[in-house]
């Protein structure tokens, strides 16, 4: 049992709640803006930004876990959220 730890529920239970954020989470990747309440963008944002993370990564692992979680192509978040792109590195 974790003491302390509070996951808002916005009114549903585990896999809808689980459902939504994927779905929203991949909005937000493909529109790169969306119109939501406060309390679920508040929710959301700690998975885009864990998302990204994993994304900016590249390794096989990362991958792996962002997939669990967006359902669209994960080699154009990796490409869109790299600070230094391919070309800038030489790499071909």
């Amino acid at each position: 049992m974790k003491h302390g730890f509070h996951l808002p529920t916005l009114g549903r239970n585990r896999d809808q709640r689980w459902n939504m954020i994927r779905q929203l989470v991949t909005h937000v990747f493909e529109h790169e803006r969306i119109s939501t309440t406060l309390g679920r963008a508040k929710l959301l944002r700690r998975y885009v930004d864990r998302t990204i993370s994993l994304a900016k990564r590249g390794s096989e692992s990362g991958r792996l876990k962002v997939f669990d979680i967006v359902n669209v192509l994960l080699f154009a978040f990796s490409c869109l959220y790299v600070e230094t792109s391919y070309w800038e590195q030489g790499i071909d």
